[in-house]
């Protein structure tokens, strides 16, 4: 079950290429409303990342440069990974994942669960096929996110209520200033006389 909770963690990566890829091939304008919306919720959970930065429960299980935890909130003894966890390839990506590229006050709002919701409503919008499999693993991955010790709950529900309200915000956004599209509010060509 752990191996499959940290797959989930880490389809995370699969769904914004993937979904991103798929969009890029069959429509181009509807890529470019993807990459505006998912650009709109990675910028402004690293914004409240500068301003509010929340470390995980990762603090209790791996030292953080220039951080350690207050002598009186110290757990006396850290719960151990089991064995027969550790050596799960899943696990070890993101052990590896996180130890090289992982910044640490990273997780309030949890941009994997915004970033995961909005790759799945233009996934539900464009690319139907794929909505049922991307629902199950945008729960799973809601999921895992506690589970593999990444996010507490609110960060989740915090991660929910972010991809609710930057959503509709960026789709009104990118069709509010498209200068691509038909309907554009770009102005017309000087045509010379």
């Amino acid at each position: 079950m752990s191996e499959i909770l940290y797959a989930s963690y880490f389809s995370y990566y699969v769904m914004i290429i993937g979904v991103g890829l798929a969009l890029f091939l069959r429509n181009r304008r509807q890529f470019l409303q993807y990459l505006s919306v998912v650009s709109l919720v990675f910028y402004l959970c690293y914004l409240v990342y500068i301003f509010t930065p929340v470390t995980g429960p990762q603090i209790f299980f791996r030292a953080i440069d220039g951080y350690e935890l207050p002598p009186d909130v110290r757990p006396s003894v850290l719960p151990e990974y089991p064995a027969a966890v550790k050596i799960g390839p899943f696990f070890r990506l993101m052990a590896w994942i996180y130890n090289t590229f992982e910044a640490s006050g990273a997780a309030f709002p949890s941009s994997h669960v915004a970033v995961a919701l909005t790759t799945f409503w233009f996934s539900c919008r464009y690319l139907p096929r794929i909505r049922l499999a991307h629902l199950v693993m945008v729960m799973l991955l809601c999921l895992s996110t506690v589970y593999c010790r990444y996010h507490y709950v609110v960060d989740v529900l915090a991660g929910i209520a972010t991809a609710a309200i930057l959503m509709p915000l960026g789709n009104w956004a990118y069709f509010r200033f498209d200068r691509v599209g038909t309907g554009s509010s770009a102005p017309a060509a000087v045509v010379p006389s």
